[in-house]
């Protein structure tokens, strides 16, 4: 069970995360629509740390909390202390609030397992997926690649420790050798980048996003994954014939197979975002994208250490009159 500091802590943390998630909401468009100008590698990254910030700002904050009761030397709140000294005031003796570190214990362990459930869920479905996929292909020899027994247009990597790639005979059937290439290279860059590693991490960790909100972004970070791959693509066989494949592919039907988060769709992501990235990139530099991007989780961190001292006083306070 952990000590009464440690349960205004978990607190803290919950007060941080809830309210990050509510500044999420209100901000996350503007903010979607500034990283656009990020080259899609980086914007990916972006919109991971997005959907993973109110669970790292609220733990980052916990953890701050803690070092709180000991005095982060900010003195933001000077008459916050757990000593005496000439102006302190220090609060209470807050060891027999029993209900706050039952309920603070009730916090982390819910947070661990829900955790748990959502990484296990994940896995769990990328699992089954791949076997169906597997049992309803025929591989082809030496190319690591299955082909499925359907005329819709598939073409997929899914998986998790070991993903393969798929692609349905009607695919197989309508598109030309060079079109192939095009999708296979755009596949097995997904896997070269680990993109199915990324948004698994990504739906586990978005915990404190608003549901709506979660799925914009995951949204936007699918789009800036397969933006990254037509690139690949693009630097073997050119930005403009990568672009008729795209849209060569969408024109033949949004079929997907419903693979769970680690599934890497061809025809995943809005088809004109695509080609317009491919066709006229507008794209600020990567040093400049890295160094705002790096700039602004930063600021996030140095806005939630000023507001520790404020915090922890406020929330010791209230457990304080309840408690005290």
């Amino acid at each position: 069970m952990p000590s009464a500091h440690e349960a205004v802590a978990v607190l803290g943390g919950l007060a941080t995360s809830i309210g990050a998630g509510a500044l999420l909401a209100i901000f996350h468009l503007p903010l979607l629509r500034f990283q656009r100008s990020f080259p899609p590698e980086l914007r990916a990254v972006g919109c991971a740390l997005l959907l993973g910030t109110p669970l790292s700002l609220g733990v980052f904050a916990a953890v701050l909390c803690m070092l709180a009761a000991d005095g982060l030397g900010l003195d933001l709140v000077a008459h916050h202390c757990h000593a005496s000294a000439p102006g302190c005031v220090p609060h209470k003796d807050m060891s027999a609030t029993l209900a706050l570190m039952i309920a603070a214990g009730v916090l982390v362990a819910t947070l661990f397992m829900s955790l748990a459930w959502r990484t296990v869920s994940q896995a769990g479905h990328a699992l089954r997926a791949l076997r169906l996929l597997n049992a309803a292909s025929t591989p082809v020899r030496t190319s690591g690649l299955g082909l499925v027994d359907s005329d819709a247009a598939v073409a997929c990597a899914t998986g998790l420790l070991e993903p393969r790639l798929f692609l349905s005979r009607g695919l197989w059937r309508r598109l030309n050798l060079t079109e192939l290439k095009i999708v296979l290279r755009h596949e097995r860059a997904h896997l070269a980048r680990h993109d199915h590693h990324m948004r698994l991490v990504a739906a586990v960790v978005s915990l404190g996003n608003w549901p709506k909100v979660a799925r914009r972004l995951f949204g936007e970070l699918v789009l800036a994954q397969e933006q990254a791959c037509d690139r690949v693509a693009a630097r073997y066989y050119g930005a403009l014939r990568t672009a008729e494949t795209v849209l060569k592919v969408e024109r033949m039907g949004r079929d997907r197979v419903d693979a769970a988060t680690t599934s890497m769709a061809f025809a995943d992501a809005p088809v004109v975002a695509r080609v317009e990235a491919l066709l006229e990139p507008h794209f600020r530099s990567w040093v400049v994208s890295a160094a705002l991007m790096i700039g602004a989780t930063v600021m996030a961190a140095a806005g939630v250490a000023l507001g520790i001292e404020p915090l922890h006083h406020a929330v010791e306070t209230l457990v304080v009159q309840t408690h005290g």
